[in-house]
């Protein structure tokens, strides 16, 4: 919570929402010492009392998935463990932080022994003391039962409340837009930007015999898809650049990692032989005027660019 305060990302202490909990009824069951995996460096410090009548539970459970999935589940099992807290318990010993967060709602004395004073548990120490392996030889093992109040209880609800509120509010109209525009048939969008032009141009001018080495400017969606094609089409044709103007981060495609590199390299000697495939619209228009700078053949490279309506298509 500090550390978030710090950076300037607001944050408050909140505890566990169990701590809301009502407090039990005083009943004459309540008889029984819970030992709920305790520390065992306390063997020695338990009074001979307390082992008259008690039992060791566990809230570390082991599930197969039809045990976790089946009816009721986690749930049902939680219920029943806690019933039995509020019906049988006359104090609980705990190194478990759940277990003693459920006795302070229900109002069970509680005894927490742990073996390292974990920040986690730093505000139970408002309710209850908090034992070290140097604290056990002086464990009071007769604690009153302090109960979190009324008060503190409809304070957690009433900012839970709020804020799930507040998050529906400020949510639901932007959702609501948002499920209006979306499309449930997304994957029939699924296509490389501009990119079959160049799908289209490799069939009608490779040859998937010949070997051909290749590059993209540019690291995008359409260069990644566009690889794909090659290598699951044309096995002799091998992808050896990517450029890019800003992305100098590793980028994964069908033949391998590649880091991009400055479109500074394209003009250099080593990477004058490659067949360079544009693989953004907006790139085009600089690219062309690169290539022809560099004396490039059209037959050198691809430029996938949008086709649009011009009126001198219209005036042939």
């Amino acid at each position: 919570m500090r550390m978030l305060i710090d950076n300037g990302i607001d944050a408050y202490l909140q505890g566990c929402l169990v701590a809301t909990f009502s407090k039990r009824k005083v009943l004459e069951t309540q008889k029984k010492v819970f030992f709920i995996n305790p520390e065992k460096g306390i063997l020695n410090y338990i009074p001979e009392e307390l082992l008259l009548n008690y039992e060791f539970l566990s809230h570390d459970y082991y599930m197969t998935d039809e045990e976790l999935f089946r009816e009721g589940g986690l749930y049902k099992l939680g219920e029943s463990i806690i019933e039995r807290y509020k019906t049988e318990a006359k104090l609980v010993v705990t190194s478990k932080y759940h277990a003693a967060v459920i006795c302070l709602a229900l109002g069970i004395p509680v005894v927490m022994v742990i073996e390292n004073n974990y920040y986690k548990y730093s505000w139970l120490e408002k309710y209850i003391s908090i034992y070290e392996p140097k604290d056990y030889p002086n464990i009071n093992w007769n604690p009153e039962p302090v109960c979190i109040s009324d008060d503190e209880k409809n304070l957690m609800l009433n900012i839970a409340r709020k804020r799930i509120k507040d998050t529906y509010e400020k949510y639901h109209d932007i959702c609501t837009l948002s499920e209006i525009r979306e499309c449930p048939d997304i994957t029939r969008f699924d296509d490389i930007f501009y990119g079959h032009y160049a799908i289209e141009y490799v069939k009608q001018n490779w040859d998937k015999n010949i070997e051909v080495e290749y590059a993209f400017w540019g690291a995008t969606d359409t260069a990644r898809k566009l690889n794909n094609f090659i290598a699951n089409n044309y096995p002799k044709a091998r992808l050896k650049r990517v450029f890019d103007w800003s992305v100098r981060s590793e980028v994964e495609y069908k033949e391998g990692n590649f880091i991009p590199e400055s479109l500074d390299n394209i003009s250099t000697e080593e990477n004058k032989n490659l067949f360079i495939f544009v693989t953004g619209n907006s790139a085009s228009e600089a690219a062309a005027e690169l290539f022809d700078k560099l004396h490039r053949s059209p037959e050198t490279y691809f430029l996938c660019q949008r086709q649009v309506l011009t009126e001198e298509d219209v005036a042939r």
